[in-house]
């Protein structure tokens, strides 16, 4: 995937990410596309941590259990059925946490 994740909304400990659908004109790898999987890690650490596995219609995750005031990346893979079927991941959302009891939203949305 081509493109990164945006933030939908950044808690104390949560993040709201979404992304655009895998496209066959513009990502690399062969269709169908039948999920997705959403990653984290703090910024600073090297080891990228796994959401839940997604369906191909959903476009969106929630991570919990963040800590306040701190930095994350956060990234996407497209999942092709068989062996290999995870592809690269997109390019990284970086975010930080707010200070705890306050939570932003992006006024867009």
């Amino acid at each position: 995937m081509k493109n990164p994740p945006t933030n939908l909304s950044i808690g104390s400990s949560s993040v709201i990410i979404k992304w655009l659908a895998w496209d066959n004109t513009k990502d690399t790898g062969d269709p169908p596309v039948v999920g997705y999987l959403p990653y984290y890690k703090k910024t600073e650490e090297d080891d990228w941590l796994p959401g839940s596995k997604l369906s191909s219609e959903t476009l969106m995750y929630t991570f919990n259990r963040l800590d306040p005031d701190t930095n994350y990346s956060f990234s996407v893979a497209a999942i092709r059925d068989g062996d290999g079927g995870e592809g690269p991941k997109s390019p990284q959302l970086n975010v930080s946490t707010i200070c705890k009891g306050k939570t932003f939203l992006r006024p867009e949305f």
